[in-house]
């Protein structure tokens, strides 16, 4: 409870806002970058220090040479779609992007686009978090082991599936509980 207390607080007083001032351009990439890190050092709270969050934005600024170019690209996939539908075509517009840009470096420093559904719903969850679950290792594997979720090489579909599953889990946790359950909270339990 103290845990998660503290991860809404972050959320809300400085991924939130820091997030939003880059979507609308008040904060420049270097600078959102650099705070993006900084707050999750301050409190290792999500696991964004890992491969699939910061190793993966560390390959990704290294793969894109045009600037501009990725500053437009992840402004537009870390923005929290409003549909599904957007999520799925985020997704795979996002991979695209990094595999064009991939191609340009050895593959030992080419950014994964298996850690591209963590990476956008992160950012996503920061925004909108009762809407937009964070595809983390963890909860993927309780959703294996518990046969709710098979994945596929499909990693649009697979993140969308899962967030369906995520608001099924929600409806039921709320049906029994008689409480509001949002992707947020079904996260903590399969955790």
């Amino acid at each position: 409870e103290e845990r998660d207390a503290q991860r809404k607080q972050a959320i809300d007083d400085a991924i939130r806002p820091l997030v939003m001032d880059y979507l609308t351009e008040s904060v420049d990439f270097d600078d959102f970058k650099t705070r993006i890190v900084s707050a999750n050092q301050r409190r290792d709270l999500w696991d964004f220090l890992g491969v699939e969050g910061l190793g993966f934005f560390d390959a990704y600024v290294a793969a894109a040479p045009d600037v501009k170019a990725r500053d437009r690209e992840l402004r537009q996939a870390i923005s929290a779609p409003t549909s599904n539908n957007l999520a799925r075509v985020k997704i795979q517009d996002f991979v695209s992007h990094v595999k064009r840009h991939g191609a340009q470096l050895n593959e030992d420093g080419s950014p994964d686009p298996a850690s591209i559904p963590y990476f956008l719903s992160w950012f996503w969850q920061c925004q909108d978090r009762d809407t937009w679950p964070i595809c983390n290792s963890a909860c993927v594997t309780a959703m294996l082991r518990l046969k709710l979720l098979r994945t596929t090489d499909d990693f649009a579909d697979d993140y969308v599936v899962l967030k369906q599953i995520y608001e099924e889990l929600a409806d039921a946790f709320k049906n029994r509980s008689g409480k509001f359950f949002g992707c947020y909270d079904v996260e903590r339990v399969l955790r």
